[in-house]
């Protein structure tokens, strides 16, 4: 049996017709001119069209929701509450690692750099950079955001900004050096500036 679906989650509303002969006009003819219409089988696909359904009904499983959540909102402007809400989809511990990788990734390199803003935000405030390997294209980002920064102010002061805030929470020495390209003697100086910060009195 085949059953085609159409997942649509474009900015807007779909209007191609359900019938796959609507595709391509009315009567298909041959190379022999006569028509084939009373030969041909339509076929109507059925449109599920994320634009229009709230999260709370997708009830699919983890790896799929996860899919789909993207899909909807990597397009449409979001506010902090539904950044908490895909992030937590994305990162729920039954996704491999490999999948929270590409949801990410692709996050990051199609939604608006406003909706960017929003999950770094909200990615640290959580409090996921903690959790090794599934920080990369995050740390990226920020990386990317610190060029950018270091291009006015100076890469360097940029680049360590971004391995400070990688140490503070939680990420290994190894881990900063391979995403920043900083030396470890760089990195550990960095980090013990950070604990001597902590120990200061007041």
């Amino acid at each position: 049996m085949i059953h085609p679906v159409v997942l649509y989650h474009g900015e807007t509303p779909w209007t191609t017709p359900l019938e796959l002969t609507g595709q391509h006009g009315s009567a298909i003819t041959n190379l022999h001119g006569a028509t084939t219409d009373p030969f041909v089988t339509d076929l109507v696909y059925r449109l599920v069209d994320l634009r229009t359904i709230e999260p709370e009904r997708l009830r699919v499983a983890t790896r799929t929701l996860a899919y789909l959540i993207t899909l909807r909102h990597v397009l449409r402007p979001f506010n902090p509450p539904v950044a908490r809400m895909i992030l937590r989809t994305i990162m729920n511990r039954s996704i491999e690692p490999t999948i929270r990788e590409r949801l990410l990734k692709y996050l990051v390199d199609n939604t608006q750099d406003e909706n960017t803003d929003t999950l770094l935000t909200e990615w640290e405030r959580a409090g996921y950079t903690t959790r090794g390997g599934d920080i990369m294209t995050m740390a990226q980002e920020l990386m990317r955001r610190g060029e950018v920064l270091g291009r006015e102010e100076g890469r360097e002061e940029a680049t360590h900004d971004v391995a400070r805030r990688m140490l503070e929470k939680g990420a290994t020495v190894d881990f900063v050096v391979e995403t920043t390209g900083l030396t470890a003697e760089q990195v550990s100086a960095l980090l013990n500036g950070e604990n001597k910060k902590r120990s200061s009195p007041g």
